[in-house]
């Protein structure tokens, strides 16, 4: 009895603990708390979150997101047209892959920027995250900015830079090659991890 006893109350420790947990707000959001939801819409896309579906349950909205850069579940609640509250959820919330399914590979690389007729290279760190066999999601961070890229189906791809709005691009992955291109620039970034090795220790800007 005293076992049992004991097992019951570490589950009810642990069930309390995830759920103390799910409910934290984000830190970097409470700004957004009052705010109408379409202006704060605009500031969650800005900052890197993605939109994933919206649910109403009595007088409130739930919208859901995911934080580019951790790939944690956030639940927004609106009540008349309002921000009311921004906090972490279970990652079931999101639908997203379980914490085995998920991985980031981190590897140093050469990348670069093309201007015009200017082509600028650097070294490079890449953050790649996975879920299953997928990449979603990969940060490259220049030695002077750094860009979330959110990998879409096709050659599709969003591109979130420090400081500015998100942008719509295409890319396209060749001899080892990821290249991003848009309207003004074209990004890119050894890819290859071999390959990657291979021009980092023979660098020359």
């Amino acid at each position: 009895m005293k076992k049992l006893l004991t097992i019951v109350l570490g589950s009810l420790t642990l069930a309390f603990a995830t759920q103390a947990n799910a409910q934290t707000p984000v830190p970097n959001l409470q700004d957004l708390v009052g705010a109408r939801g379409s202006s704060g819409e605009a500031q969650l896309h800005e900052r890197g979150y993605e939109f994933l579906r919206t649910e109403k349950s009595d007088d409130s909205v739930y919208s859901y997101w995911t934080e580019s850069k951790t790939g944690k579940c956030v639940t927004v609640r609106t009540e008349e047209g309002r921000y009311q509250s921004l906090v972490y959820a279970p990652s079931s919330d999101c639908g997203t892959a379980s914490a085995s399914q998920s991985r980031t590979e981190t590897f140093q690389t050469v990348c670069g920027v093309i201007v015009g007729q200017q082509n600028y290279r650097y070294l490079c760190e890449v953050s790649e995250q996975y879920e299953g066999d997928e990449k979603v999601k990969t940060t490259l961070t220049y030695p002077d900015n750094e860009l979330q890229l959110t990998w879409k189906q096709g050659n599709q791809v969003r591109i979130d830079i420090t400081g500015t709005s998100g942008i719509d691009a295409t890319y396209s992955t060749s001899e080892g090659e990821t290249d991003i291109f848009t309207s003004e620039k074209t990004y890119f970034y050894i890819s290859d991890k071999d390959m990657a090795a291979m021009e980092v220790e023979n660098f020359q800007p």
